[in-house]
C-alpha cells in the first residue's frame, strides 16, 4: 500500500542519514 511504501522510504532515508560516512 501507499503508507507501506511511504515506510520504505522514510526507512531508507533515515538509514542514510544515521549512517556514518
Amino acid at each position: 500500500g501507499l503508507l507501506a511504501s511511504l515506510g520504505k522510504v522514510l526507512g531508507g532515508y533515515l538509514a542514510e542519514k544515521l549512517k556514518p560516512k
